[in-house]
């Protein structure tokens, strides 16, 4: 496959991944700290990314015509009334991980949810199937920021591989892989409740107890699909004190470092195949 000229290294360079630290900065950096570049070139139209890209050659393809930053809850109503009453295409990108393309779309109006990061430890929470303490999440709260809130509070959190992918958008709307999946579940089995603005702008929360059948949906339906997660509330586990994970070698050093370039597992990866 030919791309047209242009800046291709959005998501960082792969051999600075040296440290928690630097690894969650750079987590939030590349297609993620944009408010429509994406990493899953195929649905752009093969054309440059909108971060420093040579512009001599370039068209819109794929990309949303029309960005909104929301850091709150009326911010996305308003987005959210905005396109419906206008009759404009809607996509939701957080950090722009979807590899089915969901978070552009030519033309449409984009809903950037990467900047509400508000995390609260909660030591107690009760619902029918669970008792113990949880992670309330704001939407823009990455792996890495989630793993970390739970260092700080001696707990376990299930998040993805990626440190870079976002919580609360399609990776758990999407059922979420996790080195902790084989002990607790996927990324979905973890939510307790949902906040979320729905295609006719209200805002509701989606629980056990309440909305049980968009609770449902929201766990493994599909990222942007039912409406445009704000917050959620996730379970917090005992702490683990070691984990491991495999990638299989039929996937290039290239190709694991340029989808998660802050992945423990990529460091490691790199350290066995690279000489």
């Amino acid at each position: 496959m030919r791309y047209r000229p242009c800046k291709l290294d959005h998501l960082g360079d792969p051999v600075r991944h040296t440290n928690q630290r630097v690894r969650a900065e750079e987590a939030n950096t590349g297609s993620a700290n944009d408010p429509t570049s994406v990493m899953s070139l195929l649905f752009t139209g093969e054309t440059c990314m909108p971060q420093n890209g040579n512009t001599s050659q370039c068209t819109l393809g794929g990309y949303p015509s029309y960005a909104v930053r929301v850091t709150s809850v009326f911010q996305a109503q308003l987005a959210v009334n905005f396109a419906r009453n206008l009759g404009l295409r809607l996509v939701v990108k957080n950090t722009g991980h979807d590899f089915l393309g969901k978070s552009c779309g030519a033309g449409a109006l984009s809903i950037w949810t990467h900047h509400p990061k508000s995390i609260r430890f909660l030591k107690a929470v009760q619902t029918p199937s669970y008792s113990g303490p949880a992670l309330e999440l704001g939407a823009g709260v990455i792996t890495a920021e989630l793993y970390a809130a739970a260092n700080k509070h001696g707990v376990t959190a299930v998040g993805g591989e990626c440190e870079g992918v976002g919580v609360a958008g399609a990776y758990t709307a999407g059922g979420g892989h996790s080195p902790m999946a084989s002990k607790y579940g996927l990324g979905s089995d973890q939510v307790l409740s949902v906040d979320v603005v729905l295609p006719n702008g209200r805002f509701v929360t989606a629980s056990e107890t309440e909305n049980t059948d968009l609770f449902f949906a929201l766990r493994g339906g599909g990222g942007a699909t039912y409406g445009v997660v704000t917050s959620l509330t996730v379970k917090a586990h005992p702490k683990t004190a070691h984990v491991s994970s495999i990638v299989h070698p039929s996937l290039s050093l290239l190709a694991v470092t340029k989808i998660c370039p802050g992945s423990p597992a990529t460091s490691s990866w790199r350290k066995s195949w690279v000489r």
